[in-house]
């Protein structure tokens, strides 16, 4: 244990990049050697900069990025492959540095993570459940981002699809009381979703549900 503590801190002194500036020392030497590897391809193709970055190489004096943004932009690119053991390793590792993070790079990693979750839905067990977690948090956080959310979108507040899929996953499991309460919710706070009434209309279709599936019982 001893010798594995000595041999970890080595190599967290050699990691620089990307990773070392943002303090994600910890994740890398978490990784196998498959998986670092795809990191480095993602990060080539699109995350850290131009085609000859690498996230562990280079001294980096400065950088606006900031570690949640950063790590959870990967999970995309994981989920892309298929590689979902990876995409669990980086969400693990957002979730320990969750709480530094401002309340709209909360709200973008939770919808990343959610979206990761939901994908699995037809083949693994505890999938919808993971993805109601964070779509929930995501909700439960969107009085503490609304305001630098539409600051940072020109004034407008856009669509906040963990409303939405809400809904539409406690549609398909019958949970009617729960969907009905997050429409009633998005509307107080003034959101649309994907469709031409809205939330007006998921909410009448929905009583309708409910009252239905009360008088079978």
């Amino acid at each position: 244990m001893c010798f594995m503590g000595v041999f970890d801190r080595i190599r967290k002194k050699r990691i620089e990049g990307m990773i070392g500036y943002l303090g994600l020392e910890d994740f890398w030497i978490s990784l196998s050697f498959e998986q670092s590897e795809s990191m480095k391809r993602y990060a080539k193709s699109g995350l850290g900069g131009d085609s000859c970055d690498s996230p562990i190489e280079g001294k980096i004096s400065y950088t606006s990025a900031r570690p949640l943004p950063y790590l959870g932009s990967f999970i995309g690119w994981a989920v892309s492959d298929h590689d979902y053991d990876l995409a669990d390793k980086i969400i693990e590792h957002c979730d320990k540095i969750y709480e530094k993070a401002t309340p709209v790079d909360k709200h973008f990693y939770l919808m990343g993570a959610a979206d990761c979750y939901y994908k699995q839905r037809t083949f693994r067990d505890n999938a919808l459940n993971l993805a109601e977690k964070y779509h929930m948090m995501d909700v439960k956080l969107f009085p503490q981002y609304k305001n630098l959310l539409v600051k940072d979108m020109g004034g407008i507040l856009p669509r906040i699809p963990s409303f939405q899929q809400l809904v539409i996953m406690y549609e398909k499991a019958a949970r009617y009381q729960e969907a009905i309460a997050i429409c009633k919710l998005a509307m107080k706070y003034g959101l649309t979703d994907s469709t031409k009434r809205g939330y007006v209309g998921r909410l009448e279709k929905l009583q309708k549900k409910l009252e239905g599936f009360l008088k079978e019982k």
